[in-house]
């Protein structure tokens, strides 16, 4: 089979020929049908990201058939349609039997530490893969199993959105446009930032944002001032950990705000105490999903209440285009390779 490897010091993606994966008893063969194409990626490129070996299948974000069954599973069976929990938790230490799943003493993921799903076909633990009806597409069932199920849990687990609420969501990209959706299906009244009018409009037209504002253009506590009555937001999604949006975070926030970091960042958050204790915000951050967060993302979709933006398709032999596109930072949604 063909699958897209790092290779140690590599900056690129190498298609690589490979044998078929041999499963255990507990596990199952996935032929991937589309594989999300992440910004996470890029730090693999970049190498702030190792990889544990000499070569890794990169890919995190899997949906497929189940080609082959391993002889202990019980509940899946040749043909079925999934999509693939990336986080492999040992359901042993005592994160796991708390239910943080995500947050596992021997955590393994697909894509990061083990071969993930830029390949033909991938094997996966047979408690790891969730079932989707022929009414979801395999490309945004793929773009499900991270922004979505990630921006579910950092709104939910950690920051206790509820209706009512004002949050302002600072990025549109795949992860934005998913946490747009999320947010407005629990009530919430969602402000986004973005610094291209044309992420902006999509907010605003396709996915009913409340207001929007161009970090470039505008100022945006300002902004957000004007738009709550000098109040602030209830809470502030940060998916972009950039110094020019983390400057004004908790400067907009509302008292008893929350602030959610999930963007990756190596830049600093430089913060007066003062300003938090005046107004008892909080300062969060938010790593992965739980399986039960990749449940509920799913039955959104299912339900027609949840659509990822993807605007991108590729084969394999273009994942190296796709992933240049998101260096750029133009790409407008998720990008997906596609297998026939």
């Amino acid at each position: 089979m063909k699958a897209a490897r790092i290779h140690r010091g590599g900056s690129f993606l190498v298609i690589d020929e490979l044998g078929i994966p041999n499963i255990s008893p507990n596990e199952v063969l996935v032929k991937v049908r589309a594989a999300g194409i992440c910004h996470t990626e890029l730090h693999f490129l970049d190498g702030a990201i190792p990889i544990p070996g000499e070569a890794l299948t990169l890919g995190h974000e899997i949906a497929g058939e189940i080609a082959e069954v391993g002889r202990d599973v019980k509940d899946l069976k040749r043909g079925d349609r999934v999509i693939v929990n990336n986080c492999v938790p040992c359901n042993h230490c005592q994160q796991c039997f708390e239910g943080r799943d995500n947050l596992c003493e021997n955590f393994q993921q697909l894509g990061f530490t083990l071969d993930g799903g830029y390949a033909e076909f991938v094997r996966v633990r047979s408690d790891l893969c969730i079932p989707i009806p022929a009414s979801l597409s395999f490309e945004h069932g793929a773009a499900l199993t991270c922004g979505s199920a990630a921006c579910y849990h950092a709104l939910f687990d950690i920051g206790q959105l509820r209706a009512g609420e004002t949050i302002l969501i600072n990025g549109m990209g795949g992860v934005g446009f998913s946490a747009l959706q999320i947010a407005k299906n629990a009530g919430a009244r969602c402000i986004v930032v973005d610094i291209l009018d044309e992420k902006l409009g999509i907010a605003r037209k396709q996915f009913g944002a409340d207001a929007t504002i161009n970090g470039k253009m505008e100022n945006v506590p300002e902004r957000v001032r004007e738009l709550t009555s000098g109040l602030g937001v209830n809470f502030l999604l940060e998916l972009v950990g950039v110094p020019d949006t983390m400057k004004y975070s908790v400067d907009v926030l509302a008292k008893r705000g929350r602030m959610v970091f999930v963007g990756y960042s190596n830049a600093d958050f430089v913060v007066s105490p003062i300003l938090m204790i005046l107004k008892e915000a909080s300062v969060l951050s938010s790593v992965a999903y739980r399986r039960s967060n990749l449940v509920a993302v799913r039955d959104l979709a299912v339900e027609a209440k949840l659509k990822p933006l993807v605007v991108g398709h590729y084969d394999l032999l273009g994942v190296n285009d796709a992933l240049n596109q998101l260096k750029t930072g133009t790409a407008i949604g998720r990008s997906v390779v596609l297998f026939d």
